[in-house]
Protein backbone atom coordinates (compact mmCIF):
# COMPACT_ATOMS: atom_id res chain seq x y z
CA UNK A 1 0.00 0.00 0.00
CA UNK A 2 2.86 2.09 0.89
CA UNK A 3 4.74 1.98 -2.28
CA UNK A 4 1.83 2.77 -4.01
CA UNK A 5 0.92 6.05 -2.76
CA UNK A 6 4.57 6.71 -2.69
CA UNK A 7 4.71 6.58 -6.06
CA UNK A 8 1.47 8.48 -6.73
CA UNK A 9 3.60 11.51 -4.37
CA UNK A 10 6.23 11.53 -6.49
CA UNK A 11 4.00 11.75 -9.48
CA UNK A 12 1.96 14.46 -7.95
CA UNK A 13 5.03 16.05 -6.75
CA UNK A 14 6.72 16.03 -10.23
CA UNK A 15 3.51 17.61 -11.67
CA UNK A 16 3.39 20.18 -9.28
CA UNK A 17 7.11 21.10 -10.40
CA UNK A 18 6.21 21.23 -14.13
CA UNK A 19 2.68 23.24 -13.79
CA UNK A 20 5.38 25.55 -11.37
CA UNK A 21 7.89 25.92 -14.19
CA UNK A 22 5.18 26.18 -16.84
CA UNK A 23 3.57 29.18 -14.95
CA UNK A 24 7.02 30.73 -14.41
CA UNK A 25 7.51 30.94 -18.05
CA UNK A 26 3.66 32.58 -18.98
CA UNK A 27 5.14 34.81 -16.36
CA UNK A 28 7.94 35.68 -17.75
CA UNK A 29 6.24 36.09 -21.12
CA UNK A 30 4.18 38.56 -19.84
CA UNK A 31 6.39 40.77 -17.49
CA UNK A 32 8.86 41.00 -20.38
CA UNK A 33 6.04 41.62 -23.17
CA UNK A 34 7.40 38.55 -25.40
CA UNK A 35 5.63 39.83 -28.75
CA UNK A 36 4.67 36.73 -30.59
CA UNK A 37 7.27 37.92 -33.54
CA UNK A 38 10.16 37.82 -30.96
CA UNK A 39 12.65 34.95 -31.30
CA UNK A 40 12.26 33.98 -27.56
CA UNK A 41 8.30 33.74 -27.79
CA UNK A 42 8.07 30.65 -29.71
CA UNK A 43 10.13 28.49 -27.80
CA UNK A 44 9.08 29.92 -24.37
CA UNK A 45 5.19 28.99 -25.46
CA UNK A 46 6.80 25.64 -26.41
CA UNK A 47 7.66 24.91 -23.27
CA UNK A 48 4.74 26.37 -21.56
CA UNK A 49 2.91 23.68 -23.79
CA UNK A 50 4.84 20.77 -23.39
CA UNK A 51 5.79 21.46 -19.61
CA UNK A 52 2.18 21.36 -18.60
CA UNK A 53 1.27 18.22 -21.46
CA UNK A 54 4.02 16.09 -20.44
CA UNK A 55 1.94 15.49 -16.70
CA UNK A 56 -0.67 13.62 -19.36
CA UNK A 57 1.65 11.25 -21.59
CA UNK A 58 0.65 7.43 -21.37
CA UNK A 59 4.81 6.79 -20.79
CA UNK A 60 6.60 4.68 -18.77
CA UNK A 61 7.71 5.47 -15.64
CA UNK A 62 5.39 7.23 -13.43
CA UNK A 63 2.88 7.64 -16.13
CA UNK A 64 0.42 10.53 -16.67
CA UNK A 65 -1.79 12.32 -13.83
CA UNK A 66 -5.11 10.24 -13.12
CA UNK A 67 -8.08 11.34 -14.89
CA UNK A 68 -9.78 13.55 -13.19
CA UNK A 69 -7.12 16.35 -14.12
CA UNK A 70 -8.31 16.22 -17.44
CA UNK A 71 -12.20 16.76 -15.99
CA UNK A 72 -13.35 20.23 -15.75
CA UNK A 73 -16.81 21.71 -14.34
CA UNK A 74 -15.52 24.76 -15.84
CA UNK A 75 -15.98 24.86 -20.22
CA UNK A 76 -13.27 27.59 -20.30
CA UNK A 77 -10.91 25.42 -18.08
CA UNK A 78 -11.71 22.48 -20.51
CA UNK A 79 -11.15 24.34 -23.22
CA UNK A 80 -7.69 25.35 -22.42
CA UNK A 81 -6.59 21.92 -21.31
CA UNK A 82 -7.89 20.71 -24.50
CA UNK A 83 -6.48 23.51 -26.47
CA UNK A 84 -2.45 22.91 -25.23
CA UNK A 85 -2.79 18.77 -25.14
CA UNK A 86 -3.86 19.33 -28.95
CA UNK A 87 -0.80 22.24 -29.38
CA UNK A 88 1.27 20.09 -27.52
CA UNK A 89 0.90 16.80 -30.11
CA UNK A 90 0.18 18.96 -33.41
CA UNK A 91 2.48 21.46 -33.36
CA UNK A 92 4.84 21.86 -30.46
CA UNK A 93 6.18 18.42 -29.97
CA UNK A 94 5.66 16.71 -33.06
CA UNK A 95 4.60 19.25 -35.86
CA UNK A 96 2.23 16.77 -36.86
CA UNK A 97 0.35 19.76 -38.20
CA UNK A 98 -0.96 17.81 -41.54
CA UNK A 99 -2.00 14.69 -40.44
CA UNK A 100 -4.35 15.82 -37.44
CA UNK A 101 -8.01 15.82 -36.77
CA UNK A 102 -8.27 20.12 -36.61
CA UNK A 103 -5.71 20.56 -39.57
CA UNK A 104 -4.72 23.91 -38.74
CA UNK A 105 -4.14 26.26 -41.36
CA UNK A 106 -2.13 28.83 -41.26
CA UNK A 107 -0.60 27.97 -37.95
CA UNK A 108 2.45 28.39 -39.52
CA UNK A 109 3.61 31.87 -40.87
CA UNK A 110 7.12 32.21 -42.78
CA UNK A 111 8.80 35.28 -43.00
CA UNK A 112 10.71 35.51 -45.88
CA UNK A 113 13.19 38.72 -46.96
CA UNK A 114 16.65 39.46 -48.66
CA UNK A 115 19.39 41.34 -46.44
CA UNK A 116 22.62 41.87 -47.89
CA UNK A 117 22.60 39.61 -50.93
CA UNK A 118 20.84 36.13 -48.21
CA UNK A 119 17.31 35.11 -48.55
CA UNK A 120 16.42 35.07 -44.69
CA UNK A 121 13.61 33.24 -43.37
CA UNK A 122 11.66 32.54 -39.95
CA UNK A 123 9.04 30.64 -39.33
CA UNK A 124 6.65 31.50 -36.66
CA UNK A 125 4.12 29.18 -34.77
CA UNK A 126 0.91 31.79 -34.31
CA UNK A 127 -1.26 29.03 -32.34
CA UNK A 128 -1.16 30.53 -29.09
CA UNK A 129 -0.83 33.97 -29.28
CA UNK A 130 -0.99 36.63 -26.28
CA UNK A 131 -4.87 36.58 -25.54
CA UNK A 132 -4.95 32.67 -24.14
CA UNK A 133 -2.47 33.33 -22.06
CA UNK A 134 -4.81 34.70 -18.76
CA UNK A 135 -6.40 31.52 -20.38
CA UNK A 136 -3.79 29.53 -19.96
CA UNK A 137 -2.35 30.60 -16.75
CA UNK A 138 -5.66 30.60 -15.00
CA UNK A 139 -5.53 26.23 -15.70
CA UNK A 140 -2.73 26.05 -14.45
CA UNK A 141 -3.30 27.73 -11.62
CA UNK A 142 -6.43 25.47 -11.23
CA UNK A 143 -4.67 22.50 -11.91
CA UNK A 144 -1.76 23.54 -9.04
CA UNK A 145 -4.29 23.96 -6.67
CA UNK A 146 -5.94 20.82 -6.72
CA UNK A 147 -2.99 18.91 -7.30
CA UNK A 148 -1.73 20.15 -3.95
CA UNK A 149 -5.05 19.17 -2.57
CA UNK A 150 -4.43 15.43 -3.42
CA UNK A 151 -0.98 15.59 -2.53
CA UNK A 152 -2.02 16.62 0.88
CA UNK A 153 -4.42 13.45 1.62
CA UNK A 154 -1.72 11.31 0.05
CA UNK A 155 1.28 12.10 2.22
CA UNK A 156 -1.60 12.15 5.54
CA UNK A 157 -1.76 8.49 4.50
CA UNK A 158 1.76 7.43 5.01
CA UNK A 159 3.11 10.39 8.04
CA UNK A 160 3.06 8.93 11.03
CA UNK A 161 1.85 10.82 13.47
CA UNK A 162 3.15 9.56 16.44
CA UNK A 163 6.70 10.71 15.22
CA UNK A 164 7.70 13.99 15.85
CA UNK A 165 9.30 15.87 12.58
CA UNK A 166 11.52 18.63 12.92
CA UNK A 167 11.35 21.69 10.25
Amino acid sequence: MNEKIIKQIKKLIYASDAFQQAESLLSHIKENELKVSEDLYNPMMAGVITTYGMNFNKANGLGSLPSFYEEFEDSKLMESHVNIIAARNQLYAHRDIQNTKGHKEGAYKIEVWLESGKLLFRPTMIDISHERISDIKSLITFQRQRLQQDLDKKLAQIIDKSKLYKE
